[in-house]
Formats: structure tokens, sequence, C-alpha cells
């Protein structure tokens, strides 16, 4: 029979034989034999036998051991043509058997994954997280299980997407788990507000890490946020903001707007726009460094550093309109000669972010700057 398992595919007549034949290794080579017939014309095949196939193949499941089981798992995992009865009955077995399909198999959808997740056993959950693509919807049941090694897997798989509810859970767990917080900070979509969030926690090893290997201010991942952020710190011998100069007659003015605009006489959108639109950088820095509560030193370093993210997160968390953006980012893409492409990518990125995000990251900077002040 061994002689059988590693020979060219076997003929009918061979199969017939095994049919016959009770025992298990009979059984087993009959698995195989079938699915390689099967396989060998799977596009002819799963029109016209595709259900007839799948009624014996789940009979003979039953009757065949974990090894072989095993072995269908492996060999039908990664294809597209083979039919989603035998997938799932093999998604729902033992771990050894449903792993393979379970990382690999496209036959199976997220409601298929959301619910292997729901009823089946950790190790199921881990080999869910090591899937190429996540939707979200399963990431939210896999996060729900609170499992550590799951986390992980889903932290440091790219193709994982999260909501920003599930995204807060993750980041919680991170605060005490120092191999989590190392696959998050690698994450390229990271959301600033747990970008921000998170940095207390990080271990002194992975901060020094971060610290050496800078990354490029744009690229989206944890280290280019916190450089950029990181113009927010302060003069710690004064142990207050250091305010850049100013050139003359420019405070006095500026203090009036913002006077007025605390007070409601005058709309921060309109005060905004005419001086980026007149190219007073200064101005504009002092303004949206007193709505913000910012350091003004924070926010003009912030404001001519290449990751506009930060400039954005601020503006948007302050209430101004894309209109206002708009004429910051192109008095900032001035300032810096950026490409047109680059000042319209950023305009189009602040149409997206969310109020809510970027309130809670404002808070989260102002809490940063507070920190470096009393240190």
């Amino acid at each position: 029979m061994e002689d059988q398992k590693n020979s060219k595919m076997l003929t009918l007549e061979e199969l017939e034989d095994l049919a016959r034949n009770q025992s298990s290794e009979s059984r087993r080579v009959l698995l195989h034999g079938l699915t390689d017939h099967f396989l060998a014309k799977a596009d002819e095949y799963t029109e016209k036998y595709g259900d007839v196939f799948s009624d014996i193949i789940l009979h003979l499941l039953k009757e065949v051991t974990v090894d072989a089981r095993q072995e269908l798992s492996k060999k039908v995992a990664p294809l597209e043509e083979f039919p989603a009865q035998i997938v799932h009955k093999l998604a729902h077995d033992e771990f050894e058997v449903a792993s393979p399909v379970l990382e690999l198999s496209p036959k199976l959808s997220d409601d298929d994954l959301i619910s292997i997740a729901s009823i089946m056993m950790h190790e199921h959950r881990l080999a869910i997280s090591r899937r190429k693509q996540l939707g979200a919807k399963v990431t939210d049941t896999l996060a729900r299980s609170n499992e550590a090694d799951v986390m992980r897997e889903m932290a440091g798989n790219p193709g994982a997407t999260f909501s920003d509810a599930t995204y807060r859970l993750v980041a919680e767990r991170a605060k005490k788990d120092t191999e989590l917080q190392e696959k998050l900070v690698e994450r390229t979509d990271l959301l600033p507000t747990i970008a921000v969030q998170l940095t207390p926690f990080l271990s002194d090893e992975l901060k020094e890490k971060l610290n050496l290997g800078k990354k490029d201010d744009d690229d989206g991942s944890f280290a280019g946020l916190l450089d950029s952020l990181s113009e927010f710190e302060v003069d710690k011998s004064k142990k207050k903001p250091v305010a850049p100069k100013q050139s003359q007659g420019t405070t006095p003015e500026i203090a009036q707007e913002i006077k007025r605009i605390k007070a409601g006489k005058a709309d921060l959108n309109e005060v905004v726009a005419r001086l980026a639109k007149a190219d007073r950088f200064s101005g504009v820095c002092m303004l949206l460094a007193a709505i913000a509560d910012l350091p003004e030193k924070g926010v003009s370093s912030t404001m001519l550093n290449q990751n506009g993210q930060p400039v954005a997160i601020a503006c948007k968390a302050i209430g101004l309109n894309d209109e206002a953006f708009k004429a910051v980012a192109r008095m900032r893409g001035k300032r810096l000669k950026l490409p047109d492409d680059e000042v319209t990518r950023l305009i189009a990125k602040y149409s997206s972010l969310k109020d809510f995000d970027s309130k809670k990251t404002l808070m989260a900077m102002r809490d940063r700057f507070k920190g470096s002040a009393a240190a």
C-alpha cells in the first residue's frame, strides 16, 4: 500500500479495489486518490460532480486518521477550485487538520472565519490571525478573545485591518506587553491617537530602537510620527515653552485676533485663511498655537517638518474647515518648496481625518508637552 502512496495517480480500477477494502490505510489512500483525480480536472468536475465528490470525501473523512485529514488539508488549503463543503469541514476539525485551511484557504469567507473564531479553540483563532488578509470584522472577533499570542500575530500581520475600537483594545493590552508593542509600532496604519498614547508605556529598549532607527517622516510609521511630534518638546532648562522670535509688530496684531476669536467676534477659519493666503507664517503659527493650547515653538517647528500629519491633526482638532486648511497647506508647501501633488495629498488626507481621533491626539500632544515642561 505504501508503494501506491508514492506512485503516480491511481487508476479507476485501483480506486475501486481500495473502496472495497475497509482498512484505515486503504481509506487514506482512497481519500487522496479521489482528490488527485478531482484536482486533475477540477474545472470540469466541479460543475458535474462537485456535490457527489463532496459527499464521498466527507464520508471518508469520518473513517481516516488525523494524519490523513491533515495531509488532505495541506494539499487543498491554497486551492481556489475545491468544494467549499470539504474546506468548511476541515476548518472545524482538530487544530492540526484545521490550521492549513484556516491560514490559506480562499474558500473561507469573513463570515466563515468569524463563526469559526467564535466557536472553536484558541489554536484555531491563532491560525486565522496569520491569514494574509484579515477584514476588520474578523479582527474585531479575534480581539474579543483577548488572547496574547493572537493579538501579537494580528498586530504583526500587515494584511490585517483594524477598526478604531479594535486598535484601541490592542493598544491597551500593549501597554503591559512589550512583545505586542514591538509588533504594533511597526505598523504603517497606526492611528496617531494610539501612537501618542502608547509612547509612555514603551520599553526602554524599544524607545532606544526607535530613536536609533529613524524612519522617513512621512512613511506613516510610529517612529516617523514620534519624530514629528517631538517638535512639541520644550527647553527643559527654562521649564517653560520657548517661543520663536516674531517679526516686529506681528504679536500685538495676532494677539488681538486671538482675543476676538475667543470672544466669538471673529471667525477662526476666516482669520487663518486670510493670514495663510498672505503668507503670514508666524502669525498663523501663533494663532494655531493659542487656539490649540500648544507651544508656539512646537507649532512653527512642526509646520516646517516634512511630515504634515501632526499639523493636519491639530488643525482638525480645533475645527478648522477644509478651505482654511487648504490655505495653510499651500502656505506650508510654499515655505518647504513641496511638489504640488504632495500638498494636494495632504489636503485630501485632511478631509478623511476624524474629529474624535484628532481631538484625542491633540490632548495627548498637550500632555506630552506638559510632561516635558515639568521634567
